[in-house]
């Protein structure tokens, strides 16, 4: 019954005590009243069901508070009321929680009011610092005096007439900060200039500090962050106490509504004082004004830069239950956070990754996604592919947000470390620490967990341990994440101290540590041990003085040190609780690594709030990052990453080099090992430094250096049959040590006298098959291979080299060093008569001691010129490398012309033609001859075919293009190119030669895209006229067929043989032709086999090489000597030529082939008095990298060998294109026979007349003699008498029946 509960409440009114909201409230932390009391105040603020009154005029005790909060759900009462109120005094607890202080009320409803008057002007008390009447400071050192329970009492007493606890504790709020705000209780205040000192939280909570009119804060100075926050000293126990809570319980007081971050400075605020949650809050009754918006941005990149291979950088990330439900921005803002912030540290341990499904409590436990997720982001922001090292946690066993399996994981890249090779743990498996076969400390897992079923560990985090590698050194990591400071009892707390009941079991977690710790250093002292994570503790605090006792030393507090990066006490803190920075993330270091150890926090989260305009804030915990010059990579000597075999033993591993720098260019550079050479020949001391796609590194030739990187074996092209170059590459640091340049190492001296460095001069390599097989050691005193190889990245001076072949056109000139005699460092047996070298296919003599100086570093060619066979230069130094097949000698220095070379081209070849007598053939390689060519071009070949071959009758032409070249389109024909080579010819006083040829299919005969490259047989009507025969075409194979009187025909002349054989797929077709001279046949076949493309190269990684390109020949060669020998079998005596650009040497399989079918190459028919002939050291007709060699080849059937005569025309093979006064048209040199016998019978019109009767005389072949051939009578005729015979041997008439 209503009614009655009203009644019952006036009566209570009408004996309620009239006293003072000040009396109300006690000096004590609680009220002394109990019962229904009379107050008078003005109300000064409503919200919810809570009046706040103040009394209209203090008394004169700081102790009392003026101010009383009353429940009160029904009231029509407004601010500025004065009021009197009869209600219940009690003691509100919020939350329940008994380490919370109490909060005094008025309430027990129904509350009575009385409304006395309205519109009065609202009490308040003013706290800052500046001074003046009533205006309050709160103390900033002290919070409670060490009494324990604040509200303790001792029995009872007697409260106005009641009895009540007798409290002992009274307030002190001049020296205690719990007593000052205790004495504001419900009070409306005034904070004079807040300063923000803690971003706003997601409670609505901002702490700030009152401030003076000059800025500085209520606070104490030694406190201050440079950063504008405040920092607790946990050693004296000095928590900042003058900080204080603004709170939006009543309304949102936030600027524009956003959170505000540390140094923000507001207007004058006004707010009720209440308590909850462990702290006193300040509930603004208005919307704060941003007076000076926050100066402060997020730390930039740290000072503390990678420098591999001089240091490791380390880093303590928590990214605060990272999962994949969180959005893309916050892996954005952790991976710029660790790439620019912390300059992509080289290990990072993480804290509070949570699983696939993030807080889903569904027992997922893998973070894969997470991870890889974070992975991507950091190399999307231009870090590096980290790897990671973890375990999957048991389900909901490691504390954190339910379900979301938290765990700390290891971050590092693998260009600096690598995982040391251990099996990894399950998630119950305690880790432990081992001695490996030396004696030293190894983890049995990796990862491992430690103590995963220990006590310590319910409900927590389990620490990680890692072993890794680290620049080449032992790394032992725990990564870890202690129990939280839930369950502490709060600092403004019901009890003083406050307890802190969790450091037990981080204690006792610290402890299970620190044992793992003196387990791996009593078996090492200097092992090297990081020990690091949220540690969740101060660096002062019980729980991390037990791992200072077990050896290490927390980065922290490394004493400041000139030129080194270290953290003063006021910078020492990456969280901010309610206000108070400090630090609870810790780097802890073996005593091995902490000499000259530097140290760094990256603010980016704790002073910034998530919502505020450009945070970078993605956790509550600032990142911490060390770098830690002792574990600097060991220097190790050049000549032990060369090794003594073809590939470096360290390839792959990371490393770090000292030398000179001897030579640069773009992006890479040279060094050589000054300081510890070795005496192992095969050892290079020279080393590549390839900087990749990064700018150029500020180095110069001269300076001395260190470099960090991965040993790397390129391999030129990706060519898997080039030679491999060891180099340091992977974004390598290159550190100068010299502030000026020093004098260069000398150059190890190639040469053939005492104390030089020889190449051998015979063989390459032992037929090892690949010369990369860890088996293969260099030998350089015997094999050409080894001996460049033990030179590679060195720096080189060739003792007057001579040049063995024409510059070519990518700069490289084949040389030779000399003695000072002038004689070459080769074998004399392959010295040509020109000065040049040549092989021997037979004994495999490639002359190795040649080397190409190469133009990639500077154009090294006197004048700009290229050179010539014979040209001797002075002294030349050079960088050897690989690259395309060969051993390079990249020139560093202009070449000097010590002696021009003598050499000319061959004069006119002493093979006249003598009709009637001989005829003569010549092979000529035009090189992709077009119009498009110069009229130059053609005006030498036309000198090469008139004066240097003396207009021979037949010319078997290669590389005639069509009409537009290398203009890839549809056009085949090529009358106009041979148009301008016959018009070029007969220019130069030459015959009006005629031409026969088949234009090809359009690309399909190989060479130059577009070229349409084919054979072309020119012929001096005069001498030959082709054989009446039809011609064939591109795709229809000629046939020798048996004519009726018995002899061997051509189907077809031209006509092309087997042209769809897969033998000539992208390759030229042979040109079969059938001739008349005087009425008798010749067969000419001309020729153009494939090229030796794909061939392995001499100087590669497989020994010998593999000539892949022979198995085409061979088969071209086939069906060549299958045609020959269907001409032949039916005539033996038939006269077949086959010859051409057969781009194999004399002694190959194919010429083998076309051996057998009764062909006789003309280089090898033995030398004859009066005849001319080739010894083996001048058949040569081309240059491939200074070795001359005989690619072009005419072969003569039997009945043609007899007095044949050859000789080669050298005005290409020996020459450079851009020569002066050159001839070179072609990469070939023309080959030329003369051939008598049979034809000269054949030649000479109607050689034996009978001037009176019908011809009786035959002509026979009459080798030796002036003329070549001799007449005899035929059968039925007989010698004349007379001496009618003329100028003819023999003139005959016929018997008389």
């Amino acid at each position: 019954m209503l009614w009655l509960a009203v009644l019952a409440a006036l009566v209570a009114s009408a004996a309620a005590q009239q006293v003072a909201i000040s009396n109300v409230q006690g000096t004590r932390y609680r009220s002394t009243f109990t019962t229904r009391v009379s107050v008078e105040g003005i109300v000064v603020a409503q919200w919810s069901n809570l009046y706040a009154l103040m009394a209209p005029t203090p008394d004169a005790n700081a102790a009392t508070s003026e101010g009383i909060l009353v429940v009160s759900p029904t009231s029509a009462m407004s601010v500025g009321d004065r009021v009197r109120v009869n209600g219940t005094v009690s003691e509100s607890r919020p939350g329940g929680d008994a380490e919370n202080m109490v909060t005094t009320r008025l309430g027990n409803n129904p509350v009575v009011w009385q409304r006395l008057s309205s519109g009065n002007p609202l009490p308040q008390v003013v706290i800052g610092c500046d001074g003046g009447d009533g205006v309050r400071s709160p103390p900033v050192t002290k919070i409670e005096d060490a009494v324990g329970d604040v509200e303790q009492t001792t029995g009872e007493t007697m409260c106005n007439a009641v009895a009540c606890p007798s409290l002992t504790v009274l307030l002190n709020p001049a020296v205690n900060a719990l007593a000052f705000y205790e004495s504001l209780e419900g009070s409306r205040v005034l904070i004079k200039r807040p300063v923000v000192v803690g971003p706003t939280n997601n409670f609505g909570e901002t702490p700030v500090v009152a401030s003076r009119a000059d800025g500085t804060l209520c606070a104490l100075a030694s406190q201050l962050t440079p950063r504008g926050g405040l920092i607790i000293d946990e050693v004296a126990g000095i928590y900042n106490p003058s900080r204080m809570l603004l709170d939006d319980t009543i309304l949102n007081y936030l600027p524009g509504g956003k959170p505000l971050q540390v140094g923000d400075v507001l207007g004058d605020i006004i707010a009720i004082v209440d308590y909850s949650f462990g702290n006193y809050k300040f509930y603004a009754t208005q919307l704060a004004t941003l007076a000076t918006p926050s100066p402060l941005t997020p730390t930039p990149s740290l000072p503390l830069p990678p420098t591999p291979g001089l240091a490791i950088t380390i880093a303590s990330l928590n990214v605060e239950n990272l999962s994949p439900a969180d959005p893309a921005s916050k892996f954005a803002r952790i991976a710029a956070a660790v790439v620019t912030g912390l300059r992509s540290p080289d290990l990072l341990g993480v804290a509070e990754i949570q699983d696939n499904s993030g807080p889903t409590d569904d027992l997922v436990v893998d973070a894969a996604i997470t991870i890889t997720t974070l992975l991507a982001a950091i190399r999307d922001a231009g870090g590096p592919a980290y790897a990671y090292l973890q375990i999957n946690p048991e389900n909901n066993q490691d504390g954190g947000q339910p379900g979301g399996n938290i765990r700390q994981i290891l971050l590092y890249n693998p260009a600096v470390a690598s995982a040391f090779s251990l099996p990894a743990a399950c998630p119950s498996t305690p880790n432990a620490v081992v001695a490996d076969a030396n004696g030293k400390p190894q983890l049995r897992y990796s990862p491992g967990r430690l103590e995963p079923s220990n006590i310590a560990f319910q409900s927590s985090r389990k620490p990680l341990a890692v072993q890794l590698v680290a620049n080449g050194q032992p790394l032992f990591v725990i990564v870890n994440h202690f129990n939280s400071k839930g369950g502490d009892q709060p600092l403004f707390g019901r009890n003083q101290p406050p307890a802190r009941s969790s450091e037990v079991q981080r204690g006792q977690q610290a402890a299970v540590v620190a044992s793992y710790v003196k387990q791996i250093l009593d078996l090492d002292a200097q092992a090297r041990v990081v020990v690091m994570g949220d540690l969740n503790d101060f660096a002062g605090s019980a729980a991390l003085g037990v791992l200072y006792g077990a050896g290490l030393t927390n980065a922290y507090l490394l004493p400041e040190a000139a030129g080194l990066q270290r953290t003063p006490p006021n910078q020492r803190y990456s969280y901010n609780f309610e206000g108070n920075a400090q630090a609870l993330d810790h780097i802890l270091l073996s005593a091995s690594l902490a000499p000259g150890a530097e140290v760094g926090v990256l603010h980016v989260n704790s002073e910034f709030a998530e919502g505020a305009a450009g945070s970078t804030r993605f956790s509550d915990h600032d990142p911490l990052l060390v770098r830690l010059p002792a574990l600097a990579m060991p220097v190790t000597p050049i000549n032990q990453v060369q090794g003594s075999a073809y590939v470096s033993s360290l390839a792959g591993s990371r490393v770090t080099v000292e030398g000179v720098v001897v030579a640069r260019r773009s992006n890479q550079f040279w060094m050589v090992e000054t300081t510890s050479p070795d005496a192992v020949d095969a050892t290079s001391e020279g080393l590549l430094v390839f900087t990749g796609s990064n700018p150029p590194v500020p180095v110069a030739v001269g300076d001395r250096v260190r470099v960090t990187g991965t040993v790397s074996e390129f391999r030129p092209g990706n060519d898997p049959t080039n030679m491999v170059t060891t180099q340091i590459s992977g974004s390598p640091y290159v550190t100068r040590l010299s502030t000026s340049p020093v004098a260069l190492p000398p150059a190890a001296v190639i040469g053939c006298e005492p104390g030089m460095l020889s190449p051998p001069l015979s063989k390459i390599d032992d037929a090892v098959g690949n010369v990369e097989q860890p088996t293969v050691l260099l030998n350089p005193a015997v094999n050409a291979l080894a001996f460049y190889e033990s030179l590679e990245g060195s720096r080189v001076l060739i003792k007057r080299p001579v040049v063995v072949g024409p510059t070519n056109d990518f700069g490289e000139t084949p040389v030779v060093a000399s003695r000072a005699d002038g004689t070459l460092c080769a074998l004399a047996s392959q010295l040509t008569p020109r000065g040049g070298l040549i092989i021997d296919e037979v004994a495999g003599i490639y002359n190795p001691s040649r080397m190409l100086l190469d133009d990639t570093i500077l154009n090294y060619l006197p004048g700009g010129k290229p050179l010539q066979v014979g040209d001797v230069l002075g002294d030349i130094i050079a960088i050897v490398d690989y690259s395309f097949g060969n051993y390079k000698f990249y020139a560093t220095q202009l070449a000097t012309l010590a002696t021009p070379s003598p050499l000319t081209p061959t004069p006119s070849l002493p093979l006249p033609p003598t009709p009637g007598l001989a005829i003569t053939i010549a092979s000529l390689n035009v090189e992709n001859l077009s119009p498009a060519d110069p009229a130059s071009k053609f005006a030498r070949i036309a000198a090469a075919v008139v004066t240097g071959l003396r207009s021979p009758d037949l010319l078997g032409v290669a590389e005639v293009q069509d009409n537009d070249g290398p203009v890839n389109t549809t056009v085949v024909a090529a009358d106009v190119t041979l148009g301008k080579l016959i018009t070029a010819i007969q220019a130069a006083g030459g015959p009006a030669y005629a031409y026969l040829q088949i234009n090809p299919e359009d690309d399909k005969d190989g060479g130059q895209p577009g070229g349409n490259i084919r054979q072309v047989l020119l012929y001096n009507p005069a001498i030959v006229a082709p054989a009446n025969l039809p011609a064939g075409d591109s795709a229809t194979a000629n046939a020798v067929i048996r004519t009726a009187d018995g002899q061997p025909q051509l189907k077809y002349s031209p006509g092309r043989l087997d042209p769809t054989n897969p033998a000539f797929t992208s390759s030229r077709k042979p040109l079969a032709l059938q001739l008349s001279v005087n009425g008798q046949p010749l067969f000419v076949i001309t020729n153009h086999f494939n090229s030796k493309g794909g061939d392995q190269p001499l100087f590669g990684r497989n020994q010998p090489p593999a000539r892949s390109s022979e198995v085409q020949r061979a088969q071209q060669a086939a069906i060549v000597a299958g045609f020959v020998s269907q001409i032949l079998a039916i005539e033996e005596q038939s006269r077949v030529v086959v010859m051409g650009d057969l781009n194999d040497f004399a002694g190959s399989a194919a010429l083998a082939v076309l051996y057998g079918a009764g062909l006789t190459n003309a280089y090898l028919l033995p030398e004859a008095a009066g005849l001319q002939r080739t010894p083996p050291n001048q058949r040569y007709s081309y240059n491939f990298e200074g070795n001359a060699q005989a690619l072009d080849h005419i072969l003569l059937s039997a009945s043609l060998a007899p007095g044949a005569e050859v000789g080669v025309l050298h005005v290409n093979s020996e020459f450079a294109e851009g020569g002066a006064g050159s001839t070179r048209f072609s990469d070939h040199d023309p080959l030329l026979v003369r051939v008598a016998g049979v034809n000269s019978c054949m030649l000479k019109p109607n050689p034996c007349p009978n001037p009176t009767e019908p011809t009786g005389s035959v002509c026979v072949n009459a080798p030796g003699t002036a003329r070549g051939y001799d007449c005899l009578c035929r059968p039925g005729f007989a010698p004349k008498s007379d001496a009618s015979a003329g100028t003819n041997a023999q003139s005959c008439k016929p018997i008389a029946a």
